[in-house]
């Protein structure tokens, strides 16, 4: 029976950069999915399904090490963005310049993220990914939780 400070479940962008972040931590992490691993090439077409970072997010991404994995020709910074709402004449403009950023964050492809969080994590010592399982069931026990696993492996956490 394996154990693990933490079991992530979910490897998409927020399961993979929770890994992460455990990982930074100090914590053993298990991050389980149910798909295959996500692929992605920086020759690729561009993908329509983008996320906005903030500078803060940008700034958070750099201390756990992802920026060294960006390809920044698929970023795209900005410093300023208009928001408006189509039924009415409400809007408001964002502006870096009124900010201590230089640029208030970037758009980033979902597929890159999540790419940029898989290579980092290929190097993480304290994360096992395990693609294609998930939890089938589990116990919460006294001080911790103990899950059986699809391929049949019963494992114990701190925290699922």
């Amino acid at each position: 029976m394996s154990r693990y400070d933490v079991v992530v479940s979910g490897a998409g962008m927020v399961g993979l950069v929770a890994a992460i972040a455990w990982a930074r931590a100090g914590r053993s992490v298990l991050l389980l999915e149910q798909g295959k691993a996500s692929t992605w090439h920086p020759e690729q077409e561009r993908s329509l399904r983008v996320s906005a970072l903030s500078a803060q997010h940008m700034a958070w991404f750099e201390s756990l090490g992802l920026s060294e994995h960006w390809h920044e020709s698929r970023l795209c910074r900005y410093r300023q963005m208009h928001v408006w709402d189509n039924r009415s004449d409400a809007e408001i403009t964002f502006d870096a310049s009124h900010s201590e950023y230089t640029q208030l964050g970037a758009m980033v492809e979902n597929d890159h993220l999540m790419w940029v969080a898989s290579e980092l994590l290929a190097s993480e010592p304290l994360v096992t990914r395990m693609y294609e399982t998930t939890v089938t069931s589990f116990e919460n026990q006294s001080k911790y939780i103990q899950m059986t696993l699809s391929d049949g492996q019963v494992v114990k956490a701190g925290l699922l």
